[in-house]
């Protein structure tokens, strides 16, 4: 009943990490344009990686359904941090 929905989940928190590694190694080899977007990029992998981090504070096994609803509150406050983090790296790309 819940095994697809988690599925998709996890997925979206494994391609997730791998959008935010991406962008964090183009910030360490300063190729996200300048010094003060390369800060900026910092700070927003920063973000993510607190919202990680409050995750995994929670969540110890992303596959366990245990009905506590432990998963779904921890991947809307990661979801919801995450999305404020693609908003701050689209409007600097913008204003670049």
């Amino acid at each position: 009943m819940y095994v697809s929905p988690r599925c998709n989940d996890v997925l979206e928190l494994v391609e997730t990490t791998r959008h935010f590694r991406l962008l964090a190694g183009a910030a360490e080899i300063g190729g996200a344009g300048n010094m003060s977007l390369d800060a900026l990029v910092k700070e927003i992998h920063e973000k993510y990686t607190q919202a990680m981090a409050d995750f995994f504070n929670v969540v110890d096994n992303v596959l366990s359904i245990d009905g506590s609803q432990n998963f779904e509150r921890a991947f809307f406050q990661f979801r919801t941090v995450v999305k404020v983090c693609y908003c701050d790296c689209y409007s600097s790309v913008i204003l670049v």
